[in-house]
């Protein structure tokens, strides 16, 4: 909620950039992207309940609908499918290696250049105590980052040929 209220602008215009950008992502409006995306809720409640609390805390502190922030979070659901052509053959990478005795990680985001000012850092601790520190889309959930754990986290594009809702 705290990042939604601090970010709101940032929300509202990454959501109108979705908007204006799904049909040449997907092929589809974002108004059916919010649709399609339903069927999606009860495996997420079920799987990964504390992310749908993010989503719907960052709704609620962004004055946003939940449907869409929750349908932005389901994007490549639409957006990744096997016959799907994407404008540039550019995505995301990311990296491990140990080197001298120490674990090195990365990740860059080949994305939208005008994304770039819709990120934030995000320093969070959740109720259980456990801390991460990530860089991301202030309207996404968060993508990459460290965790106090000493976890690295990176998300890239994969796309698949199983499209049925809840296969990961």
């Amino acid at each position: 909620r705290q990042i939604g209220e601090a970010g709101r602008d940032l929300v509202a215009q990454g959501l109108a950039a979705y908007e204006r950008r799904f049909p040449v992502l997907a092929g589809i409006s974002f108004a059916e992207a919010v649709e399609l995306a339903r069927a999606y809720l009860t495996p997420a409640e079920r799987y990964v309940p504390q992310a749908v609390a993010q989503i719907r805390g960052l709704a609620e502190g962004a004055n946003a609908p939940f449907e869409a922030l929750f349908a932005l979070n389901c994007s490549e659901e639409f957006t990744c499918r096997a016959d799907i052509v994407w404008p540039a053959p550019e995505h995301c990478t990311s990296i491990a290696f140990v080197a001298g005795g120490r674990v090195v990680a990365g990740h860059n985001e080949d994305w939208y250049p005008e994304d770039v000012e819709g990120l934030v850092v995000r320093k969070v601790t959740d109720a259980g105590g456990v801390g991460y520190l990530s860089v991301g889309a202030a309207y996404d959930l968060p993508m990459t980052g460290v965790t106090s754990n000493g976890f690295s986290l990176a998300a890239n594009t994969v796309y698949y040929r199983d499209e049925r809702v809840g296969v990961p």
